[in-house]
C-alpha cells in the first residue's frame, strides 16, 4: 500500500471517529426542551410541585420558565428548596422567558416570593 493511500485511510478514520463523537455528544448537549407548567407556564395557579411527576429528565435538558415578570425563578440548593429560602446563594432569572439547562442530579427551583413558594410555586427535578 502506498504512503498516500495510508495517509488518506488515517484521515478518513479520524474523520469518522470525530463524526461519531459529535453525534454522541450532541445528544447530551442538546437535550429535550420542557415548558415548565406546560401551557399554564410558571404560574401560581398551576400545581407546580407536581409538574415534574411522570417525566424523565436528563442532564442537558432545558427547562423553559414562561412567567409573568413578577414570578422570578431562583435556582437553589435542596435545603433552600425545602425551606423556601430565597435569601441564600440563588441564581435569579427575571426575564419571564428563562431557559435553564439541567445538571445531573437534583435541580431545585423556587419563586422569589415566600408566599408563592410556600403555596407550591417550586419544582424539584432529578436529571439522570
Amino acid at each position: 500500500m502506498s504512503r498516500t493511500r495510508v495517509g488518506k485511510t488515517r484521515v478518513m478514520t479520524l474523520g469518522l471517529a470525530l463524526l461519531v463523537t459529535l453525534v454522541f455528544n450532541c445528544g447530551i448537549v442538546h437535550g429535550k426542551t420542557w415548558i415548565v407548567g406546560d401551557k399554564g407556564g410558571w404560574d401560581l395557579n398551576e400545581d407546580m410541585e407536581k409538574w415534574p411527576q411522570g417525566k424523565y429528565f436528563k442532564a442537558g435538558d432545558v427547562l423553559v420558565f414562561n412567567s409573568k415578570e413578577a414570578y422570578h425563578v431562583l435556582v437553589v440548593n435542596e435545603s433552600d428548596y425545602i425551606n423556601c429560602n430565597f435569601f441564600g446563594k440563588a441564581k435569579i432569572y427575571k426575564s419571564g422567558h428563562d431557559r435553564i439547562r439541567l445538571v445531573k442530579g437534583g435541580n431545585y427551583f423556587i419563586s422569589d416570593g415566600p408566599e408563592w413558594c410556600g403555596y407550591g410555586m417550586r419544582i424539584a427535578v432529578n436529571a439522570e
